[in-house]
Formats: structure tokens, sequence, C-alpha cells
């Protein structure tokens, strides 16, 4: 298990494991596509996937940050936090 924190305070956990799994990369790429629809499939699967049973926890994390709604940026930026932290920790 990775443990870290992201650049605007979140503490996470993340299954190592989970950065060797194909389904982020797919996820990824769907998270960056134009279309919207596969753009909230993409994210939707990336909390899921990095998070689990956690993702309350960044949806409140959020929401606190932004007067109580969770603006999609913010998901975004907090999944490519996530997403660079663990590439770090795991590197080091």
């Amino acid at each position: 298990m990775i443990e870290g924190k992201t650049k605007t305070g979140f503490k996470f956990k993340v299954d190592e494991r989970v950065l060797d799994d194909w389904r982020l990369i797919t996820n990824i790429e769907l998270a960056e596509s134009e279309l919207l629809t596969d753009k909230v499939k993409g994210v939707t699967a990336l909390v899921h996937l990095l998070l689990g049973d956690n993702e309350p926890k960044l949806m409140d994390h959020i929401a606190k940050k932004n007067d109580g709604f969770i603006p999609t940026d913010a998901i975004i930026a907090e999944l490519a936090s996530i997403i660079s932290e663990t590439k770090e920790l795991k590197n080091s």
C-alpha cells in the first residue's frame, strides 16, 4: 500500500498493484478524451480504481474547499496528483 498526500492536502492510500493495472491506462485515456461521456466514464473509473472505499473522503475533501460543491476539474486535479505522487513514492 502506498500512502501519500496530494498538493491540496488530501491523504490517500493506493494499492501499488493498481499502478500496473491495465485499467489505469485505459481509464486515463478515457479521462483525457474530448467526448464528455468518455471523460466522465474515465474519471469515475479512476476514482473507483485508485481509492475504492475511500472515494467519499475525496469528495468531502473537495467539497470543503469549494463551498460544498465538487467541481469536475478539482476531481481531475486530485486524481492527477494522486497518480503522480504514487508513481514518485513507488520509485523512491
